[in-house]
This record gives structure tokens, sequence and C-alpha cells, in this order.
């Protein structure tokens, strides 16, 4: 047996066993997860790419999170609802080749998103100043190539390590496609393959852990040395959340190694790797969109918005009062200089005008919005802006100029008055640095003024 060589280009896979009577049932409920998976996750893709204001960091990074999500479900969904209805669980090596990879970048990949997103928790809690300086885009891009390069390339070593045996059996003995079942095909000697999986392995569970326990514990130090006890609970309800979907994540997927190396029955294996691709999949958007007050707004206002009246919507003929159309709807008025004004008073009614309890009710006048300018973003979100670039935005040269001139203007008058303190007239650099000691005062507060 060891000297015979398999090329067919098809596989026997054992699959999971489902009594006959629950096929259809197993099989509904699972196409509903995967049709809820897909729907979140893409839903909120969607949503960040559509809003300019959700194109932030942490929204950036958690749409690579919603992209995995996808990728890991479709991976092992679709493949597993077809072999519960299917009576011959057959599957081509090429498939089986490409669930293993995009599996196993699945997984790797859970490891390494996480790890950038609890960086960049780290930044925004530890250091909020710094947050638009240090998580600038050029940062972000770099963040999320260096996750999914980290994703891709040791999984490829293992996989092609794989696919460079020779074959001599036919039969996957799991219930889906890993590197681990590719190559237990082969007669040959499989250790190097055992070697390299188990480093790469190490090295991601210690990466992992290590950057998650670091960052979550600068952030627990953070929350005890502050005083606002409301900013410090939201703060870690959120972070614990995103630590119970960690720890979930992270023993399935404990449970999946040591059940190849301990040749654990298949029914505990495929629990273990059916968790794995499905509780972090529909929790992740959920947990983000209720912790995330921007996400939950914006929800809140696709789900609530209405284009049309019933009416309109059904393509009913309404009766308008063309007086009340014309005056709700005046247009902004301009002043020569081009600047909008408000528009004048409406008309007070006449006394003919007045109801009485038996008529209908009137939709009131309505005021045109006029805005000063687009209500948007006024930066260029293609520059990296520093801390001292955003501070200035606020007290740029005339706003300093104005604090010096009242406050050497209020000096003169208390002189005036009689008070004798020595003074002498600031100017705008002296206005920095007053202004920098009692922005630094706020972040390192203390107990009692002597200790400054």
């Amino acid at each position: 047996m060891n000297n015979v060589t398999y090329n067919s280009p098809f596989l026997l896979i054992e699959g999971i066993d489902v009594p006959h009577r629950f096929i259809y049932p197993v099989f509904a409920l699972l196409l509903v997860i995967y049709l809820m998976i897909l729907t979140t996750n893409i839903g909120l893709m969607l949503l960040i790419m559509m809003e300019r204001s959700l194109q932030q960091p942490m929204y950036l990074l958690l749409f690579n999170l919603s992209f995995n999500d996808v990728l890991g479900s479709t991976v092992l969904l679709p493949r597993l609802m077809l072999d519960i209805v299917s009576t011959e669980k057959t599957v081509s090596y090429n498939c089986c080749v490409s669930q293993a990879f995009f599996g196993h970048t699945y997984a790797t990949s859970c490891h390494t998103v996480m790890m950038i997103m609890a960086f960049d928790r780290y930044v925004a809690i530890c250091h909020p100043l710094r947050y638009a300086s240090i998580m600038s885009p050029t940062m972000v891009a770099k963040l999320t190539v260096a996750a999914w390069s980290l994703s891709i390339m040791p999984v490829s070593v293992i996989v092609g390590l794989s696919v460079r045996l020779t074959r001599c059996r036919s039969v996957i003995l799991s219930g889906f496609c890993d590197n681990p079942s590719l190559f237990k095909l082969s007669c040959q000697d499989v250790s190097i393959n055992n070697i390299c999986g188990l480093i790469i392995t190490v090295i991601l569970l210690v990466l992992s852990m290590g950057s998650v326990a670091f960052t979550y514990f600068r952030i627990l130090v953070s929350c005890v040395s502050r005083k606002n006890k409301e900013v410090n609970r939201k703060a870690l309800q959120t972070c614990a959340t995103h630590l119970l979907l960690y720890m979930i994540m992270l023993w399935t997927g404990f449970l999946i190694i040591i059940s190849h190396r301990l040749q654990i029955h298949i029914r505990y294996r495929m629990t273990a790797f059916i968790i794995f691709h499905i509780v972090p999949a529909n929790m992740n958007p959920i947990v983000y969109a209720l912790h995330t007050k921007e996400l939950k707004t914006k929800i809140v206002q696709i789900l609530h918005s209405k284009p049309s009246s019933d009416a309109f919507a059904q393509g009913e003929d309404v009766a308008v009062d063309t007086t009340l159309v014309t005056r709700s709807r005046r247009p902004c008025s301009r002043s020569p200089q081009g600047a909008k004004t408000r528009p004048s008073e409406p008309e007070p009614e006449s006394e003919d005008g007045w109801h009485d309890m038996a008529d209908e009710d009137e939709e009131p006048h309505q005021f045109p919005f006029c805005p000063w300018r687009t209500a948007e973003v006024q930066l260029d979100l293609q520059q990296d802006y520093s801390p001292l670039d955003l501070f200035r935005l606020f007290f740029s040269t005339e706003v300093l100029k104005l604090l010096c001139d009242n406050t050497n203007g209020n000096a003169a008058r208390k002189h005036a008055q009689g008070l004798h303190t020595p003074w002498s007239d600031v100017d705008a650099e002296d206005m920095l640095k007053y202004l920098s000691i009692v922005l630094y005062l706020g972040l390192a507060p203390r107990p009692r003024r002597r200790r400054w």
C-alpha cells in the first residue's frame, strides 16, 4: 500500500452523519445562519463604503473583520450543506486544496485582524489626543496589508508542503478539508509538515495572545487611573464583549488543533469547527453595531427612513393646498454678496382663517433649512494632520491675537482700578504656552495642586 500512488482527481470525504429525519431541518438552519452572516456583514461593509463619515480607522479595520467573516462562512457552510443533502460525499482534489487554503487563511486572519483592532482600541483609549496622528490613513493601510500578508504567506507555505506530497489514500478523514487532512493522504514522511505547521501555529498564537493581553492590560490600567467612571464603564464594557468573542474564537481553534493531534472523534472536531466559523461571524457585526454610537445611529436612520409618504408610495391622488405648498417651499433668498438669508416670516392668518374643533388639522408652516455650508467634514481626509495642525484650526493666529488683546486689556483695566500685581503684556507665544500647560493639567490629573 505504501508504494501505491493515487492520482484520481476526486476524493471521498466523511462528512457528518445526520439522521434522515433531521437532514432538511439542519439544512434549513445552516442556510438561515449563512444568510444572516452574509446580510449583516455585507450590509456593514456597504454602509462603511457608502457613508463618508464612517471611513475612519476603526471602521476600516472593522471592514476587514466583516470581509474575513464572509470568507470563513463561505468556505465552510455551502460545502457543508451540500454534503448533508447529498448521498455521494465526493470532492475534487483542487476544491479540497482551495477549501484548506482559504479555511486556514480565515483562521489566521481572525488573529491578525483582532491584533490590529486591539492596537486601535489601545491608542483610542490610552492616547486619545494622539489618535489622529498615530492612526493615519497610511498607518491603517500598513496595518491592513500586514494583517493579510501575515495570514496568506504562512498558509501558502504549509499548504504548499502538503500539495507536493504524492497521495496513496483517497478518503478525507474529516468533515471538511484542511491541511492536516491533506498531508494525511500521503504515505510519505510528513515530519516537515508537522514541524512547520506546529511552529507557525505557536508563533501565531504567541503573537496574538501576547498582543491582545498587553493592549487590554494597558487599557485596564488606563481606566483604573482615570476618575471618569462613566467613560471607564463604557470602555470596559466594550472591551469585555470583544474579549469574550476573542476567547470563543481562541478556544474553538485550540479544540480543532488538539483534535487532529489526539485523533478525537470527527463529531467533536466538526462541532468545534462550526462554532469557530459561525459564532464570531454572527456576533461581530451585532456587537460592534450595538457598542458603536455612529454605526447604531446610521443603522437606525436607514431603518426609519421614509423617502415618500404612504399615499404617494401607493400612487393615490392627493389633494394639496397650493397656497400652503407655495409658501412652505419658498427657496432660500440670497443677499447681494451671495450669502444665504432666512426666509421672511409668514403673513399672519386673517380672522376668517380660524378653525374650530370640527375642522381637520393642517400641517404647520415649514421653514426651509438653509445651512451656511455643506454639513460634512471640512478637512482633506487624504492628508495627514498632526495634533498641532488640528489645534491651530481652533486657535488660529486671529484667535490668539484676540485672546491676547482681551487679556492685556483686562489687566490694564484692573491696574487702573488700583490692582498693583506685576504684569507684562502677553503675546501669542505666551498664550500658546499657557494653553499647553492647561491641556497637560487635564491629561495628567493630580489629587493636590502642590504636586504639580
